[in-house]
């Protein structure tokens, strides 16, 4: 709990700063974490890259109305919902990179982005569960 205060604290104020690019690499993969609502006064981020070796929850109404480009590693996401919240509240988002996450929480994801020009999905080869079927879709 005080790892979230801090990491919420650090995120407050770098809202204030109105910082541009942001590159969180944090946690530890027994943790839970829950994207911080600070997060939704964001306006002047344009780059966001999240290295979290947490479980990431990500709360309603968590909007970036100016990210352009967002790289999500080593998560493991909460649900189908967590994952909709994020890809929901990045209004103008043009390339997407996700890589060395987990997926065994994830039934089905949905990527549907109208401003989306690039999508790059890594798939770590050894931390597939061959019994899990998870479906990608893109619009």
């Amino acid at each position: 709990m005080f790892k979230h205060l801090k990491v919420s604290s650090l995120i407050a104020s770098v809202v204030k700063d109105k910082v541009q690019d942001l590159e969180l690499s944090l946690g530890d993969q027994n943790d839970k974490f829950v994207l911080p609502h600070s997060f939704s006064s964001f306006e002047s981020l344009t780059k966001l890259c999240l290295g979290l070796k947490f479980t990431l929850h990500i709360p309603n109404g968590i909007r970036f109305p100016s990210l352009k480009k967002l790289v999500v590693s080593e998560v493991t996401f909460a649900d189908e919902m967590s994952v909709q919240q994020l890809f929901s509240g990045c209004l103008v988002l043009q390339e997407l990179t996700i890589y060395d996450c987990d997926w065994e929480n994830l039934e089905r994801i949905t990527v549907s982005i109208s401003t989306l020009k690039e999508l790059t999905i890594d798939f770590d080869y050894y931390s597939v569960d061959y019994d899990h079927h998870m479906k990608l879709m893109i619009h």
